[in-house]
């Protein structure tokens, strides 16, 4: 699999990302930064599907949100936003930003499972029911606080999840799915968990069923089957051993030991059976990696990141670049792609050489951003003076004092930028690691450019030639000669071009397809 993200025309489309439980949201971050380095769609729509809205991952995948579209909006102001962080991103759910299935419009306080069922009221007539409901769900179970997930008991969630169906949101999407061809649709989560596995297969169906006709509504047609794709994630983590075998409230905790039997039991759901996905992706570890802690949810449950949640978002951009699967195809079809060692590396991204160009030149990009305009994330204390007789800034005819003044835009890029170095860092501490960018080795102001992107060691000679940030100011003079007299815009696009100069010039093993999956 070899993903075209340059000139496949996904600049032009719109993906609609529904991102499931912990782990689907988890995948966000990266396509964020993917999205920021210019290898995003045109729009991209954001569902993001949890019952724990105090969960950990959605505070952080809210912030890198938040500051997403901050740092684009500043650089549009400028003219500037058809570069990097080219994608326009939007919330779908609304102001709300995450949808939870056990939302009650009345406002229910109490939010255990056998309440949110109306337990209470199966009684005469209906106690059959309770008592079949009583069954199947043992007390601890019943009486699990939902505001925490669903712990890895997805038939608990399939009870709440055909809510989306009612949803505004929900229509609204399904008739832009109608006015725009090309747009897909997308899920991402694990079906080894509780939220992801309880989601999974309610979302797909649902998206290609539509709405049926009610009082006061209009029918809506449901999505081509070809056009909505998913990425199932395998079990790639474990859990420690809790201090107790129960939850704070008495109800169950994650199991690891069930982790790949509960994914077995619904792989042939997705494979034999019509759950709406015309293409499928999945994405595991045969060495999952065990987690520091085993929290059941809320803001303690802070998983760290994983190189797979990398490969769930390059599925979805893959499917968004063909525009789904092609319709007389034999649906679903299924995709995969192999790494070839322990950590994955460069070799194993399923990218062409012009995307894996475009990544590799965005990470000298960002790279040299947090050396030569905010060190390590933080302000310069004299740009201005840095700047002075710099070639490229003046075959663009933009005075070094006019750039520093655009300083809603630059410190913007570099939060963004520094939040994507800790994340390749985290990466790359990670075991197994993800070996792109040696960021653990410390901040971007102590990794020389030449030493940026691993497998590639430099010679004494180019280690003398290449040892600090004037070489790839070198490239960006060069690129410069194309955009004279174009100021800040243009300066975008030198610093993307130049850096893509530098990246082939310093890595050509690494942005070659030699070694591609």
């Amino acid at each position: 699999m070899s993903t075209d993200l340059v000139g496949s025309g996904i600049a032009q489309r719109t993906l609609t990302y529904l991102a499931l439980g912990g782990s689907g949201i988890r995948s966000i971050e990266p396509l964020l930064y993917l999205c920021a380095f210019g290898l995003g769609p045109r729009q991209l729509r954001l569902v993001l599907i949890d019952p724990d809205q105090s969960n950990a991952a959605i505070k952080r995948a809210s912030e890198l949100i938040d500051l997403y579209r901050d740092t684009r909006a500043a650089l549009a102001e400028q003219g500037a936003a058809d570069v990097y962080f080219r994608t326009e991103v939007v919330d779908a759910v609304g102001s709300s930003l995450v949808w939870s299935p056990i939302t009650d419009d009345e406002g229910l306080a109490d939010a255990r499972f056998a309440v949110r069922v109306d337990r209470t009221l199966m009684r005469g007539r209906s106690a059959p029911l309770g008592h079949l409901f009583d069954l199947l769900n043992p007390e601890r179970v019943r009486n699990m606080d939902l505001t925490m997930g669903f712990r890895g008991v997805p038939s608990i969630g399939t009870v709440f999840m055909n809510r989306l169906r009612d949803e505004r949101f929900f229509a609204q999407l399904l008739s832009q799915g109608q006015t725009e061809a090309d747009a897909v649709f997308f899920a991402v989560g694990s079906i080894f968990g509780g939220t992801g596995s309880a989601a999974f297969p309610v979302v797909g169906r649902a998206l290609a069923d539509g709405l049926k006709e009610r009082e006061g509504t209009s029918a809506i047609a449901g999505v081509p089957p070809q056009r909505i794709g998913g990425a199932l994630f395998l079990p790639y983590f474990t859990l420690p051993a809790p201090d107790t075998r129960d939850a704070p409230d008495g109800g169950p905790r994650p199991e690891t030991v069930l982790f790949a039997q509960n994914a077995a039991g619904a792989l042939p759901t997705y494979l034999t059976t019509s759950t709406g996905y015309g293409g499928l992706y999945m994405v595991g570890d045969s060495e999952p990696r065990e987690q520091l802690k085993n929290e059941v949810g809320g803001e303690r449950q802070a998983n760290h990141a994983h190189y797979v949640e990398l490969f769930g978002a390059l599925a979805a951009l893959d499917f968004a670049s063909r525009s789904g699967e092609d319709a007389a195809a034999r649906l679903p079809v299924v995709r995969a792609t192999a790494i070839g060692g322990r950590d994955p590396g460069w070799a194993d991204l399923p990218l062409n050489a012009p995307s894996r160009a475009r990544l590799v030149g965005g990470i000298v990009a960002a790279h040299h951003f947090l050396n030569a305009f905010r060190p390590d994330g933080a302000a310069h204390p004299d740009l201005p003076a840095t700047l002075r007789g710099v070639t490229w800034l003046q075959l663009l005819k933009l005075k070094p004092e006019e750039l520093a003044a655009r300083t809603q835009a630059l410190d913007g890029m570099g939060r963004f930028f520094h939040a994507a170095w800790e994340w390749l860092a985290e990466m790359r501490r990670s075991s197994p690691a993800l070996a792109l960018v040696p960021a653990s080795s410390g901040p971007p102001t102590r990794i020389r450019p030449d030493e940026l992107v691993e497998g590639r060691g430099a010679s004494a000679a180019e280690r003398r030639s290449r040892h600090d940030e004037s070489m790839v100011f070198r490239h960006w003079n060069d690129a410069a000669w194309a955009h004279r007299g174009t100021g800040f815009r243009g300066f975008m696009q030198v610093m993307r071009e130049g850096s893509e100069r530098y990246a082939r010039a310093a890595f050509a093993e690494n942005v070659s397809l030699k070694g591609a999956a």
